[in-house]
């Protein structure tokens, strides 16, 4: 794995397209004094760090937050899956509609979204939407969102004990 620390001029880039990518607010984000670092694990994939954090993850050019990231998680809206999902979508099975009890906030089709089991609401997974929300709301079979990061993927096992 390659570490590198990013000038100020590039880490601004990269914050630009993330907050693009993501639809959230650039200020709320990132601390303008923050440490700004990018690793490489492959050629695809990238972790950018703040202040020694691992705090996004780009695969394919998708960019998107860590699980452990709870700033941003808490911006992003998020769909609410039953119990007899979650361990299908934490051994990276995409989300399916039958498993969706509830779709909080409002996105677009290709919109990055929280994964939230329902019992405690913790975030078990990162996927991007593959419908809009009302469209996701009334589904009633199919894939609705494809996962990206899950609790215990590789890169979870990499920065948990973050």
């Amino acid at each position: 794995m390659n570490r590198v620390h990013l000038k100020k001029k590039e880490a601004k880039r990269v914050q630009e397209r993330i907050s693009q990518a993501l639809k959230i607010d650039r200020s709320d984000a990132f601390n303008r004094k923050a440490s700004f670092e990018v690793m490489s694990i492959d050629v695809e994939k990238k972790v950018f760090l703040i202040d020694g954090k691992p705090e996004f993850i780009e695969v394919d050019g998708e960019i998107f937050p860590v699980l452990i990231n709870a700033n941003v998680l808490n911006q992003l809206p998020s769909i609410t899956v039953d119990m007899g999902a979650v361990p299908h979508i934490c051994n990276g099975a995409n989300v399916m509609a039958p498993g969706v009890t509830k779709v909080n906030g409002s996105f677009n089709a290709d919109s990055i979204i929280v994964v939230l089991e329902e019992r405690y609401l913790k975030k078990i997974a990162i996927a991007k939407a593959l419908y809009n929300s009302n469209e996701i709301a009334n589904k009633k079979h199919g894939k609705v969102a494809e996962n990206l990061h899950y609790i215990s993927d590789k890169f979870w096992m990499l920065f948990k004990d973050r």
